[in-house]
């Protein structure tokens, strides 16, 4: 199916080729991002599902950590003087664009904009974790802090290569125990199947994906 825009995965499929070096004809630009939004299209998730439930404390609503959240908090909110108003913060504006360059001015505005106090804010936040393995509410340095070795766009990435979406919608709208519980249950049929981690339609459409990428890449820089 040809689409008129640029998807999130073909963006990103061809920034990896320029930075190989690779030039892109207009019609390479447009293979990839057919290719890539098949890749993408394929295997779905209930998006609603996904995103936790929702504690509604003094005017705003607070929501499981999605991935940018957490990787917000984890490299800068964690760090703030009131780190416990910072995973406020990151857990009710998860899915907003601008979050990863949030400051502690933004953080302190929409603290004090809370009809609540700071113990019924923690309450909050605690049933949130109920639902989640998100950061306790410690200092810096005190406990292990959320996610692992994996940044939340290499993990978002492989998210669409084994299940379909987008790098926005896993990285904005999902949960990040939601995304643990993905991984592990694709891990454990692929075990117990002795096969991939994507379903059938999916692998096919990343190996084309895949072959495209080589067969620029094979080209070189004036290719």
């Amino acid at each position: 199916m040809m689409r008129d825009t640029l998807c999130d995965y073909g963006a990103a499929t061809l920034e990896h080729l320029r930075g190989r070096g690779c030039k892109l004809t207009d019609a390479d630009v447009i293979e990839i991002n057919a290719l890539a939004s098949e890749v993408a299209d394929k295997g779905r998730f209930t998006e609603k599902l996904s995103r936790g439930r929702p504690v509604h404390c003094g005017g705003a609503w607070l929501w499981p950590l999605t991935l940018q959240a957490s990787d917000w908090f984890d490299n800068t909110g964690c760090f703030m003087s009131d780190g416990r108003a910072a995973l406020g913060y990151a857990m009710s504006h998860g899915e907003d664009e601008a979050l990863p360059t949030v400051s502690k001015r933004e953080v302190k505005k929409w603290l004090r904009g809370l009809r609540c106090t700071m113990s019924q804010l923690v309450v909050a936040m605690h049933e949130i974790m109920e639902q989640d393995d998100s950061p306790d509410l410690t200092r810096p340095n005190d406990e292990k802090k959320t996610g692992g070795g994996m940044s939340a766009g290499r993990l978002s990435a492989v998210m669409v290569a084994r299940c379909g979406g987008t790098p926005e919608q896993w990285e904005r709208r999902v949960s990040v125990d939601y995304l643990r519980t993905i991984l592990e249950t694709l891990s454990e049929q692929a075990a117990a199947e002795g096969g991939s981690t994507m379903d059938s339609q999916t692998l096919k459409a990343e190996d084309a994906l895949d072959a495209c990428v080589c067969r620029i890449e094979g080209r070189g820089e004036n290719g």
